[in-house]
C-alpha cells in the first residue's frame, strides 16, 4: 500500500472509532487486510466492536441504525456503503 492509502484507511478507522466508540462506549478495532497491509486499492475496511458487557441483539440493530443515519447524512466525513454485519458470538 502507498503511504496515502495507509493514511486514508487510518482516517476511516479513527472515524469509526469516534462515531461508534463514543456513541456506545465500546472499543472499535480494524481487522483483516488493513492491519495486515494486504488490501487492494479499492478494498474495504473491516472493523470489530468489543464491549465490556454482554449486550442483547438490539445493540447490533442500534449500530446498524447509527451507520444507516450516517450513510444518508450529507455532513458525514466519509461515504459509507455496503454495510454488512457479521455477528460473531
Amino acid at each position: 500500500p502507498t503511504e496515502e492509502a495507509e493514511r486514508r484507511r487510518h482516517k476511516v478507522i479513527d472515524y469509526a472509532k469516534n462515531l461508534i466508540g463514543t456513541t456506545f462506549g465500546c472499543e472499535v478495532f480494524p481487522f483483516g487486510s488493513v492491519p495486515l497491509k494486504t488490501y487492494l486499492p479499492d478494498g474495504d475496511v473491516d472493523i470489530t466492536i468489543i464491549t465490556n458487557t454482554n449486550l442483547d441483539d438490539s445493540f447490533v440493530q442500534d449500530v446498524c441504525c447509527l451507520l444507516a443515519a450516517e450513510q444518508s447524512s450529507d455532513d458525514a466525513e466519509f461515504a459509507l456503503r455496503d454495510i454488512q454485519v457479521i455477528n460473531a458470538k
